[in-house]
């Protein structure tokens, strides 16, 4: 029996997908072991459908994720109308396991033949000795329950055959997809590796597929095992041309238990001999603050603490029974995360049931106040397989949804001599019993807002002037909030406003059908359409919008300090240095522009402030504004040093001076490395690296 499985990703406007695919990879090495039988694995659709139109396996065995739900099941199609008799499976996060559902998908996908349930090992093991035993014209009625055990199909008369769910409980037994050498193709410098050390979360979360009780007990990988693994996929890399150095770990609460010091230990041991990871990608540990930060201090850095919240209100937090993670365990390990130099992040969902206007305002301010390092900030999905995409909680909270592309998720593919488009379509909430659409609207303005004055470092020395003064980074920012319908902002936030809305669609067959045909398919991977709202309008702020950003910035940022320090007049004047300083750092960037001049009263004081506070100093103001003095304004050359610049040209010229080409960089780099540096000028402060090394471009959206 020959096999093909396939975790297809999206090629067109970038790898929308680019993880190695160790999941499929696993179960080749299983099946080869148990089943003798042959298996080839496939990642890009276009190496596939190629593959195909060359030899036609016995079973080709699709992943359904959110990413790849609709291409997977359009190969299928395709492939089944060539093809019958090639039996199709798919399998993954997004199949239900509840029976009506269960039998509803497969009702509405029938181009598969079978479904393979949750984690897979058993399900894909006994489903193809199944295969391998049985006639396939013979009357499936007959199949036992424990010959099922783990997929599902329908009978010759489209009953839902389904066996147990079960849990591969022993992961000490499964082969390594890496130490086989299978996962070499994708060790070559364009894929991102992944590890998974543990299996499971205790956690319920309502908006989650492992939110199940299935997920609950967590299973370990062998140390030895992961330490096998890492120090593989770190010698491959180093022997590449384009080495990629970072790793991506799969586990749902990494650094929360006790053997996750273990696993830190022998990432610090290979980090000593190949220099990597020195980006680690991880959700970290929702409980055990402690432990989370002395497994962050192993790995010398190279990880972001999550502290992945989703909402500071109560009654959201019950509702979607995620009151049982401690919000003030994880306010206080941003806190803590400063003392060793170590990244934080924290994952907001707007539109969660019980959410409004004002709780998620809150949120934002608790996240600010508590010194997370970067908020990311999502809109409420409602997935496949959760407890929240059911009739009932749709009904209770009165969710109100529309759906949209979903971001690099689209392309068009041919299979012989047939071209047929695809899209992925999400479906978020907009609306319901506690939060309208118009403060739906309104969030996604201040969510704006955080992108473009919070996230990213871009105004990090105001942020810490503002924390030194007893003041809050939320209220600067809910400031400029409430000074935008007066302000030369209003227009480009009016245009985000309908695009916002104009991105929506009411119903999914509208989009789904629009997603048939050239036009909207093609107008997505041109980035007309179909782009990261966000990062599209932080192009735009920080290029044609960049005068009217730092008005705006330096107006409500001078206001505010008044209501702090309301005799300080002369830390206004230093203020405004500081402002045209940041502002000549990053003026004209994405142009390629490398040197500008701008005019400032005391070139050397600004730097000192701005230095000091850039390395979490606190700053003497009086001594600062006594030496201030009326010295006439200074003109000064900021330049860009070339190895920066020639990196950042490799950037424009590949994505363009575009919006939608600058929001693309601008999901790969970190900005502060490309900032502009008065002649002469060497800082003391160890810069932040981006995750991405600048061979890797392309490759990768956040």
């Amino acid at each position: 029996m020959k096999i093909f499985l396939a975790d297809l990703t999206y090629t067109q406007a970038t790898l929308a997908s680019d993880v190695v695919p160790a999941a499929i990879g696993g179960l080749a090495e299983l099946l080869e072991r148990e089943c003798a039988v042959e298996v080839e694995i496939f990642k890009l659709p276009e190496v596939l459908l190629s593959r195909l139109e060359q030899e036609q396996p016995n079973v080709l065995g699709l992943s359904n994720y959110i990413w790849n739900s609709t291409l997977s099941s359009k190969v299928a199609k395709i492939v089944k109308k060539y093809f019958p008799k090639i039996i199709t499976v798919t399998g993954g996060p997004n199949i239900p396991s509840e029976k009506d559902e269960l039998h509803s998908f497969l009702i509405n996908n029938l181009q598969f033949d079978f479904a393979v349930l949750k984690e897979g090992e058993i399900g894909i093991k006994n489903l193809i000795n199944f295969l391998k035993d049985m006639n396939r014209n013979s009357n499936l009625n007959q199949i036992t329950e424990l010959e099922s055990q783990g997929f599902a199909f329908l009978d010759n008369d489209n009953q839902l055959i389904m066996g147990k769910l079960a849990r591969y409980l022993n992961l000490e037994d499964l082969p390594s997809p890496y130490l086989s050498g299978r996962l070499d193709p994708f060790l070559d410098g364009k894929f991102l590796p992944v590890l998974q050390t543990n299996r499971g979360c205790p956690f319920t979360c309502t908006f989650c597929t492992e939110g199940q009780h299935y997920w609950s007990k967590v299973q370990r990988k062998p140390l030895d095992l992961i330490r096998k693994e890492i120090s593989y996929i770190a010698k491959k890399l180093t022997q590449t041309s384009n080495p990629r150095r970072d790793l991506l770990i799969s586990d749902s609460n990494f650094g929360m238990y006790e053997p996750d010091l273990e696993v830190a230990k022998e990432i610090a041991n290979v980090q000593k001999e190949f220099n990597y990871p020195t980006y680690i990608n991880v959700a970290t540990g929702k409980n055990k603050k402690e432990r989370v930060l002395e497994t962050a201090k192993i790995v010398n850095g190279a990880m972001k603490l999550a502290g992945s919240v989703q909402s500071l209100n109560e009654q959201v937090l019950v509702n979607i029974k995620r009151d049982n993670i401690s919000p003030d365990g994880l306010l206080q390990m941003a806190l803590e995360a400063a003392s060793i130099g170590t990244n934080t992040y924290s994952e907001v969902i707007l539109g969660l049931p019980g959410d409004s206007k004002e709780a998620h305002f809150d949120t934002l301010k608790k996240l600010m106040d508590a010194g997370f390092t970067t908020i990311a900030m999502y809109q409420m999905m409602l997935l496949p397989a959760t407890e929240m995409n059911k009739i009932e909680s749709r009904e209770k909270y009165g969710f109100k949804s529309k759906f949209r592309l979903l971001p690099r998720c689209f392309g068009y593919y041919e299979f012989l001599g047939e071209k047929f488009y695809s899209a992925e379509i999400e479906e978020i909430v907009i609306s319901h019993k506690s939060l309208s659409e118009a403060d739906y609207l309104s969030c996604r303005v201040l969510n704006l807002l955080v992108t473009l004055f919070y996230n990213d470092g871009i105004f990090l020395e105001f942020h810490r002037l503002i924390k030194q003064l007893n003041g809050s980074s939320f209220d600067w920012i809910y400031s400029i909030f409430q000074s935008i319908p007066n302000s030369n902002f209003q227009e480009l936030v009016h245009s985000f406003k309908l695009d916002t809305l104009g991105e929506l669609w009411s119903t999914y067959e509208e989009l789904e059908l629009a997603t048939t045909e050239t036009g909207i398919v093609q107008q997505a991977i041109e980035g007309l359409v179909g782009h990261n709202i966000l990062f599209f309008y932080k192009s735009k702020s920080l290029s044609e919008w960049i005068n009217p950003l730092f008005n705006l910035a330096a107006t409500t940022y001078k206001d505010y300090l008044k209501s702090l320090s309301p005799n300080n007049f002369g830390l206004l004047s230093l203020v405004d240095d500081m402002f045209l300083y940041r502002e000549a750092q990053i003026s004209e960037i994405f142009s390629a522009v490398k040197s500008v001049t701008f005019d400032l009263n005391n070139l050397s004081q600004t730097q000192k402030i701005l230095n000091e506070l850039e390395q979490g100093k606190n700053i003497n103001l009086e001594l600062l504004i006594q030496s201030q003095n009326s010295n006439p304004k200074q003109s000064t050359l900021f330049e860009l040093d070339d190895i920066k610049f020639n990196e950042l040209k490799a950037f424009i010229e590949l994505f363009g001076d575009t919006d939608i080409g600058r929001s693309r960089i601008l999901s790969r780099i970190f900005l502060r490395n490309f900032f502009r540096q008065p002649t002469g000028y060497q800082s003391t402060f160890k810069q932040s690296q981006s995750a991405i090394p600048s061979s890797q471009f392309g490759l990768r959206e956040t």
